[in-house]
């Protein structure tokens, strides 16, 4: 698992570029642990470095007792459901019809027993 400090250590990016990195994480966090993950998003100049998946780590590092994280993705986004299932644990649970382009949307979850 990749942190965010280490890929700065390794050199993949340097403080004046994660100043620049445009990062979008927006969450619902309940009291009963069953939380919600809007979407993470990484400036594509910035994508496939570790970046998603080291923000990832800390965000589950930051709600330490989380039951599920669940989520969804329209169904087009085939890059967003590799890294939810491949690089975060989520498995898809649902499809639903959405107003998004394609007109499908993907649910996915990821239990606390499910680690990544």
């Amino acid at each position: 698992k990749v942190e965010f400090n280490e890929l700065l250590k390794r050199g993949h990016m340097d403080m004046d570029n994660v100043s620049k990195i445009v990062l979008n994480i927006i969450s619902e966090i309940k009291k009963d642990g069953n939380n919600s993950l809007g979407n993470i998003c990484v400036d594509p100049l910035f994508q496939n470095r570790g970046v998603g998946r080291a923000l990832w780590n800390n965000i589950e590092k930051s709600y330490p007792n989380w039951k599920t994280w669940t989520l969804d993705t329209p169904g087009y986004a085939t890059k967003n459901h590799h890294f939810y299932t491949n690089s975060c644990g989520f498995t898809k649970t649902n499809e639903r019809s959405d107003d998004c382009p394609g007109g499908i949307s993907f649910i996915f979850q990821k239990k606390a027993c499910e680690t990544s």
